[in-house]
């Protein structure tokens, strides 16, 4: 299992990412004079002296609650800026097809399972677009995945192990391109659908795989001169801080993927992705509202972008 492979670490920096806030590192000796009662009183009931490192992640807190609304209160305004006329693009997902391919690749189930999840959630918010979600394993299953069928959007993490103890695809289904996926909209129980997915969930899988990292796979496929498929849209999940070229027209988001970002993250990179031929403005389709769809390769409707006049 994780025995000794850092996840426990892994997860601890994600949760201090999620909170806003960094993981510390003490002994237990300095940490008895930080902890509550409870803690504190079974340290000094241990028979033996109780020895270790301990690691924790501090949170701040407001005493004063008037204080906190008021914080609140600015958030609420930033988010109504963010939301006024002066923004040019807005985020507004209509698949070309009915339906908006999205694929996830992870090595470790656990962050599969919370990006998909994510994703769904995300996306819930858009009841004008049904969204499919597939999954793969490593970056080398990720590229087979692409080039079998078209995708509006590919969330990949940086960094891949070998896989090992994985259901492949069956040679038919891998013939036809053919995976695993779970659909959203309609009447089916979303969650009864994910949990029944993860049961059976099924891989393209070769000698070799997991020696490709995401950001060259991604590389790969901007790289391409004429591709027989429409690249996706592009999203580097990454657990460090990098910078990329901003022809590239990549998307790097450092790990975790927080819900509430996501939306401002598309919106703020939406120039860019246009100027890198990532997307497209089509300026025959105009609404009532004077805006314009910006499509990706596939077609699908990403943004819309207010007319000037």
């Amino acid at each position: 299992g994780a025995k000794n492979s850092g996840f426990g670490l892994h997860l601890a920096h994600q949760l201090a990412g999620t909170l806003d806030t960094e993981v510390f590192l003490t002994d237990l000796k300095h940490f008895s004079k930080m902890c509550n009662n409870e803690m504190a009183t079974f340290l000094k009931q241990s028979e033996s002296e109780v020895t270790g490192a301990v690691l924790y992640i501090t949170v701040p807190v407001l005493s004063d609650g008037s204080l906190g609304k008021k914080g609140l209160d600015s958030l609420s305004s930033i988010n109504q800026l963010e939301k006024s006329p002066l923004k040019q693009y807005s985020f507004s997902p209509r698949p070309v097809d009915g339906v908006f391919r999205i694929l996830v690749a992870d090595d470790v189930p656990m962050l599969r399972k919370g990006l998909l999840r994510s994703v769904i959630d995300i996306f819930s918010e858009f009841p004008d677009c049904p969204v499919s979600v597939s999954t793969a394993c490593t970056a080398e299953d990720a590229l087979r995945a692409v080039a079998s069928q078209p995708y509006d959007l590919f969330i990949c993490d940086n960094q891949f192990e070998a896989p090992g103890h994985l259901k492949k695809l069956s040679p038919g289904m891998e013939e036809d391109g053919v995976r695993p996926q779970v659909l959203s909209g309609g009447d089916k129980n979303i969650r009864e659908s994910v949990i029944n997915f993860f049961a059976d969930e099924q891989f393209t899988i070769k000698a070799n795989d997991g020696s490709l990292s995401g950001l060259d796979a991604f590389f790969q496929l901007v790289g391409m001169k004429e591709p027989s498929f429409p690249i996706p849209v592009l999203i580097l999940h990454s657990g460090h801080e990098l910078e990329l070229p901003r022809e590239s027209g990549i998307i790097v988001v450092k790990k975790p993927l927080k819900r509430a970002q996501f939306v401002p993250l598309f919106e703020s990179h939406a120039q860019n992705l246009v100027e890198a031929g990532m997307c497209t403005a089509i300026s025959d389709k105009i609404n009532k509202e004077s805006e314009v769809a910006v499509v990706n390769k596939r077609g699908s409707q990403i943004f819309t972008r207010k007319v000037t006049t």
